[in-house]
């Protein structure tokens, strides 16, 4: 989901998703966890305000919000447990603990759209590294059972993400061979669609009209019948 759609009634319309982050999260209190892009910040202040004593790192690429978000970090009271690192390069030395200390990674690189270059870098690798023995990687991707035409490959880019035919078999390979253990696809797609709805009946999103058909009406294209979205978690191997 491209940021231009994260309106407040957007992001509100999220909350059964975020619920079930925090599901897959649990026990949340204590928890030292990284958000690799935080592309929606309101999912950082969300975690931060349940932590207790653990702590959030979200890294974001460089923003002209920075302001705004530091002083939301301070109103709500989050100094200790929350840091936005608006950086487009991987911050290794901002994560405010020791590399292969953090209990969970949260990659949603493939879900909301940052619209920005990030520099080109091994997040395999770096996830690995981040994480603890016994902590999740959280990696959020859109799905399709077949290949679509590149109109609708180009309209879906333009929402702000990238279908990937079978993707989720690739993640779970991927995660087994890197030595995580209790790997699963974890399909969120009904606890997105309402807010996909809600952008498609916004007035200020006209432009997007057909690429929201496609989404979400088209018979051979839509979510919940031919895309679908995934949690693929994992737990690193003690």
């Amino acid at each position: 989901m491209d940021k231009r759609f994260l309106t407040p009634e957007v992001i509100h319309a999220l909350d059964p998703f975020f619920e079930r982050i925090e599901t897959e999260l649990q026990p949340i209190n204590g928890k030292r966890i990284v958000i690799w892009p935080a592309a929606i910040e309101g999912l950082a202040f969300r975690l931060a305000a349940k932590i207790g004593n653990g702590h959030v790192t979200a890294i974001a690429p460089d923003s002209d919000r920075k302001k705004g978000l530091k002083e939301r970090i301070k109103a709500e009271g989050l100094m200790d447990r929350l840091e936005i690192v608006h950086t487009r390069r991987w911050p290794m030395q901002h994560i405010p603990h020791r590399m292969d200390q953090s209990d969970a990674f949260l990659d949603t690189s493939e879900l909301f759209s940052t619209n920005e270059m990030w520099l080109s870098m091994d997040v395999s690798e770096l996830m690995v590294s981040a994480i603890r023995p016994g902590g999740y990687y959280l990696y959020f991707i859109g799905v399709t059972q077949k290949p679509v035409m590149k109109d609708v490959e180009m309209a879906f880019g333009s929402l702000g993400f990238d279908l990937h035919q079978d993707g989720t078999k690739e993640v779970l390979e991927g995660l087994r061979s890197e030595g995580f253990t209790d790997v699963a696809a974890i399909d969120i797609t009904d606890l997105l669609i309402p807010a996909w709805t809600l952008c498609r009946g916004h007035p200020r999103f006209e432009e997007d009209v057909q690429n929201f058909i496609w989404l979400l009406h088209d018979p051979e294209t839509r979510l919940g019948l031919s895309c679908s979205f995934f949690i693929v978690k994992g737990t690193k191997a003690e």
